[in-house]
């Protein structure tokens, strides 16, 4: 029940000990907010100007997260709607369902990896 505040402390933690960016792909950002609001409100205080977050978002899904340092770009269908975050060498797969399931891989290369493909992803939007 505790998984998304779980992991938003997680995330806070990890980048304002030690700084790096927040990727995010797969959101629905509304459904995100409604499940984890207050814990989000936290993590974008938490995090102001020093953390720069890239979010890859959905056409109808690219409301709701607004972080103090972003960037937002659309991408119509390519990305399956399951949360995602990366950050440092994490790798944060989460399911919104009931109930709410959170998966964190610790593994350089696999971040490395998702962070790349983010990055082709986020380059080849206009």
């Amino acid at each position: 029940s505790d998984a998304l505040h779980y992991l938003l402390t997680k995330i806070g933690l990890a980048l304002t000990e030690t700084g790096g960016d927040l990727y995010l792909s797969g959101l629905d950002e509304a459904q995100l907010q409604t499940k984890a609001g207050e814990d989000l409100a936290k993590l974008q205080k938490k995090l102001g100007k020093n953390v720069f977050v890239k979010i890859l978002c959905h056409k109808n899904q690219s409301n709701g997260l607004v972080f103090q340092n972003v960037q937002k770009k659309v991408i119509a269908d390519t990305i399956p709607l399951v949360p995602c975050f990366v950050y440092r060498n994490r790798v944060a797969v989460v399911i919104l369902k009931n109930p709410v399931h959170v998966a964190i891989l610790y593994n350089e290369e696999l971040a490395e990896s998702h962070i790349q493909l983010f990055n082709h992803l986020w380059n080849t939007v206009k």
